[in-house]
């Protein structure tokens, strides 16, 4: 019988993480406060998450991470390694790449042009 080389895979919580940076970029900003969080003993749910996207990567990365799941939230479990203690290298490496990329600036959003803006008049 075959085996899926997808299912035996380890998922490491470090490639859940770029993956996350990589597809979902503006939610990535909220991952570490959301792993203190989780490090300070608060329970976090994040099944009422609006885009599911993130929360599938998230149920992901916390069960990379062997978080404990009580009444559908994810907790760390007692005496675990803190989860940003944990993931440290990979949030340098990640921030640092972040951050040497150009930002687009909300005046250039504003001043983009967009398919159902109204034509502008034109002056002679």
């Amino acid at each position: 019988m075959a085996r899926n080389s997808e299912v035996d895979a380890v998922l490491k919580p470090e490639d859940v993480v770029a993956e996350i940076y990589s597809d979902f970029p503006n939610e990535a900003k909220d991952l570490g406060p959301l792993l203190q969080m989780v490090d300070s003993g608060q329970a976090v749910d994040i099944i009422a998450l609006p885009n599911k996207g993130p929360v599938l990567l998230l149920k992901k990365l916390f069960s990379a991470l062997d978080l404990r799941i009580s009444l559908g939230a994810h907790l760390l479990p007692k005496g675990a390694e803190p989860t940003m203690k944990r993931l440290a290298s990979v949030f340098n490496k990640l921030d640092s790449t972040v951050s040497a990329m150009p930002e687009i600036s909300r005046t250039d959003v504003d001043n983009s042009a967009t398919l159902d803006a109204e034509p502008s008049p034109i002056q002679v």
